[in-house]
């Protein structure tokens, strides 16, 4: 009698790579997992948990054999893996671990100038204080000042550490303005820019 022959599931795991980073500034984000694997079984369980033990899974799936799917995460640390029945052998068999990284990037907000406000100059005056919300993540802004609401044509651009600067030279007329967060989490790089915002500057 021929003993049956044993072979191991082989999975092969291919995105998101292990301890990647995603960074949003949205309350959910898609996550897209893909894999593959080799040997005798059906459906494939796709977890996902808090923890590397998976004592706290959040997501459990059956999909098929190599699949490439999308799924909706919040912010957080989570760890994945999948698993199938190796008929040959009688039981379940594991994939390796990963872990992913979903940073919540807040983005910064326009304080002042107000929204829609008049900023007024003396004669010996011709500067404007521009402040804005902290973004924890920033490392860097990038302030631009534009007399179009499309930002063509930008009259300043400046890029500071700083959450609130005095610009000179600001003649009288409307003018746009807007703030960019440049975020650096896990090697990935993030620029994220805020609405435009408008104000007055006008003479007294």
């Amino acid at each position: 009698r021929r003993e049956a022959k044993i072979v191991p599931l082989s999975f092969d795991l291919q995105q998101p790579g292990n301890n990647s980073f995603i960074i949003t500034d949205a309350n959910t984000v898609p996550v897209q997992f893909s894999w593959s694997f080799t040997g005798e079984s059906g459906a494939v369980n796709f977890e996902a948990a808090v923890d590397r033990a998976f004592r706290n899974v959040v997501l459990k799936k059956s999909y098929g054999r190599g699949e490439v799917v999308t799924e909706q995460f919040r912010p957080g640390v989570y760890y994945w893996r999948v698993s199938a029945f190796n008929q040959s052998a009688g039981k379940v068999e594991f994939s390796e671990v990963r872990k992913i990284n979903i940073i919540y990037n807040a983005p910064a907000r326009l304080i002042t100038p107000a929204q829609g406000g008049t900023v007024s100059h003396s004669l010996a005056g011709n500067s404007v204080i521009f402040s804005w919300s902290k973004n924890e993540l920033a490392s860097n802004y990038r302030v631009e000042i534009s007399g179009t609401e499309d930002f063509s044509s930008i009259s300043q651009t400046v890029e500071t550490p700083l959450e609130r600067i005095a610009l000179e030279n600001i003649v009288p007329g409307r003018y746009f303005w807007r703030v960019s967060s440049f975020v650096n989490a896990g090697g990935i790089e993030a620029v994220k820019t805020t609405s435009a915002g408008n104000f007055t500057v006008e003479r007294t």
